[in-house]
């Protein structure tokens, strides 16, 4: 079957995906689905899918409720050429196509982006994170992955749930939650039985992201209408244990500023969103060695790139990165 944007609408290119018509949201599932099955053909590594259908399935009743834009796939650092690939060999291309621009990404970040005509992007995460001043390998949670079977009937592995709630945590604290399903998805598994919250905060105080995690734990409490509905006991022993700077009103007013800030007024002012966004995460950095590392670092690009720009001929080509 093949789709059009012109057919799936703003589902296409929105990132806040609004579900108001049913016909709409299940052309778009199943583009969704039968674009994860496409790629997911060829002589793949191990690879697990993170977020997206899924996700949904387990987490929704009623997948409309939680549409995703992309695809996440995560593999080894060493199997990027691979998976590169594989991608390569499906029709996708690269959407930073500039040098510079990969090789920046691939040292300093934790996914490449690839594109193809009428399919949903493709996130390839060599990593499992990066960000907060820390980097984490994608290798120990692959090893702990689990098959899960998709109503296509194509089989796949996801993160276990303690490994996947860690990274639904850390990554909504990351962006901000710009998405407000994000802490949906973290409000929903915690009423999933059969799996500990202890060792996901394991996990966060493993890799330094003790801070980002339990912020994230606050903000679902603080986005609870009824609080009974949560029915992890543990909850409640884990945020005892927030420092006042998590549950700081001024943070939580930075939080909320970028939470509501537009796709449009990023779009109409996105340095100043970036900075915002530079200024939250440090912030939320678990040390200020980490603070320090993260603020100099894009500090340091942000120059470079603007030097490379003014001085073409005289600057690195990596500092167009």
């Amino acid at each position: 079957m093949s789709y059009s944007k012109s057919s799936l609408g703003h589902f296409a290119d929105d990132n806040q995906l609004h579900p108001t018509d049913l016909a709409a949201c299940e052309l778009h599932r199943a583009w969704i689905a039968d674009a994860l099955q496409q790629v997911m053909r060829g002589p793949w590594p191990p690879v697990a899918v993170l977020k997206g259908p899924p996700l949904a399935k387990r987490l929704y009743a009623d997948t409309s409720h939680r549409l995703s834009s992309d695809l996440d796939l995560m593999i080894a650092s060493c199997d990027l050429p691979v998976a590169q690939a594989c991608l390569l060999a499906g029709g996708y291309r690269p959407k930073q196509p500039l040098p510079a621009t990969w090789r920046y990404f691939r040292r300093h970040t934790h996914h490449l982006q690839f594109i193809r005509p009428h399919s949903p992007p493709v996130e390839l995460h060599f990593r499992l994170f990066t960000g907060f001043g820390v980097t984490i390998p994608s290798e120990p949670f692959l090893a702990r992955m689990e098959p899960y079977a998709m109503q296509n009937g194509l089989a796949v592995h996801v993160l276990n749930p303690a490994d996947e709630f860690f990274f639904l945590a850390i990554h909504a604290a990351r962006h901000a939650y710009r998405r407000t399903i994000w802490l949906d998805d973290l409000r929903r598994y915690l009423q999933i039985p059969g799996w500990s919250l202890t060792d996901a905060y394991a996990l966060a105080k493993r890799y330094h992201l003790r801070r980002p995690f339990l912020h994230a734990l606050h903000q679902v409490r603080l986005s609870l209408a009824n609080q009974s509905t949560l029915h992890k006991l543990d909850l409640d022993q884990l945020l005892s244990r927030t420092s006042l700077l998590v549950r700081s009103p001024l943070l939580n007013h930075l939080t909320s500023t970028l939470a509501s800030t537009s796709k449009a007024c990023h779009q109409s002012h996105p340095q100043r969103s970036t900075n915002l966004g530079y200024l939250h995460e440090g912030i939320l950095c678990d040390n200020p060695a980490y603070t320090l590392r993260l603020w100099t670092h894009h500090l340091r690009r942000s120059l470079a790139r603007k030097l490379h720009r003014v001085l073409p001929r005289w600057t690195p080509q990596d500092w167009a990165g």
